[in-house]
């Protein structure tokens, strides 16, 4: 039993035992979220977003995943990470978590569902390709412009991608006015 906290740097923090470990983060899951960053998630790049994002919707997280996550959010090498004290690592990923929660969230209103006929012509098989996907799509297939599109605010690749969602539902539903037997 821990009686005293010490303070381990979170390379420290990974080399301890597996119980000890796993007290010390029970605690640093329950420290209060600290923003480190100096703008809010909704200005940051998209990319850097969707690859936090990405981290954090896995199954299961490693230590060296929660050292990424906290590198990507507050943009420090995570070699620096490693070596900061393991109570300050834990707040920052949890502001994390709980900005990507709120991301999430936001994304629900870009779901879609697809109809049989595309779940038939395997649309599915898009999903193996997460945000990249998106990527190449905003591109228009061109990956000289990957950075460029990464680089720009979360709020505006979200917001184009609800237009381009808005645009394919009203088009489908005019279709559909236009020609009655289509589906």
């Amino acid at each position: 039993m821990i009686t005293e906290l010490n303070k381990y740097t979170f390379a420290e923090f990974i080399a301890l035992s597996a119980e000890e470990r796993d007290l010390y983060k029970s605690f640093g899951l329950h420290l209060k979220a600290v923003d480190p960053t100096t703008k809010p998630t909704n200005e940051w790049e998209w990319s850097r977003v969707k690859q936090i994002q990405t981290i954090i919707n896995q199954p299961s997280l490693s230590y060296n995943d929660l050292a990424e996550v906290v590198a990507l959010t507050s943009e420090k090498p995570q070699d620096e990470v490693l070596q900061m004290l393991w109570y300050e690592v834990f707040p920052i990923y949890n502001f994390a978590t709980k900005e990507i929660a709120v991301v999430n969230k936001q994304e629900q209103a870009l779901a879609y569902e697809p109809d049989a006929k595309e779940l038939s012509a395997g649309i599915d098989s898009y999903s193996q390709f997460g945000w990249f996907a998106t990527l190449n799509r905003l591109s228009g297939g061109d990956p000289l412009k990957y950075d460029a599109i990464g680089k720009q605010p979360y709020s505006v690749i979200f917001a184009t991608l609800l237009l381009q969602k808005t645009d394919r539902e009203f088009e489908k539903a005019l279709i559909r006015l236009n020609n009655p037997s289509h589906v």
